[in-house]
């Protein structure tokens, strides 16, 4: 099935915190009217993610930003983040082994796990920026504070937590009027 969104189209997502490029690469894949730009803050992440674009033949453009903080003028409908959600001092739930070898600004956002979001969630107010949806992952015990978090930046938004298979928290939606 083809993600409309009242009947617009092409429907333009932008990801943050793009990573290898496997989720925008994956909506791609799932429907070609996609129009999508990917972003990082790390330089490594874009490097491997344009590897991956160029393999793929995509269309995805990649642009290194800290957030939202390099996104020009442009509409997007869809935000989709797939932030570092552990803490380094609450909600840390990661092996040693993972630590030691995967680089921090990859797995750590803040004390909490939240911080990066609550700065993407600030950013968005401050630079106006309007969605139809905000999609994220999460750790398992985070969902009472994205729910709060998401209330206090965006009181007009609806927003859902849902479960992985294990009936874990995992994703949230924001879903805005319009």
């Amino acid at each position: 099935n083809s993600l409309y969104l009242a009947g617009i189209k092409p429907v333009n997502i932008l990801e943050i915190g793009t990573g290898c490029g496997a989720i925008s690469l994956a909506l791609e894949k799932k429907d070609t009217g996609l129009a999508i730009t990917a972003m990082d803050v790390s330089e490594g992440a874009l490097e491997v993610a344009a590897k991956n674009v160029k393999k793929n033949s995509s269309k995805v453009k990649l642009i290194k930003s800290d957030l939202l903080e390099n996104v020009q003028d442009g509409h997007f409908d869809i935000l989709v983040a797939n932030l570092p959600y552990i803490g380094k001092l609450k909600n840390n739930f990661i092996s040693r082994n993972v630590e030691k070898y995967e680089p921090s600004v990859a797995l750590f956002g803040g004390d909490d796990g939240l911080n990066l979001y609550e700065k993407m969630f600030r950013q968005a107010v401050k630079h106006k920026r309007k969605f139809f949806y905000i999609l994220g992952e999460i750790g398992f015990s985070q969902g009472e504070g994205i729910i709060a978090l998401a209330k206090e930046v965006f009181p007009e938004a609806d927003i859902h937590v849902m479960q992985d298979y294990s009936g874990l928290d995992r994703h949230f939606i924001l879903k805005f009027p319009r």
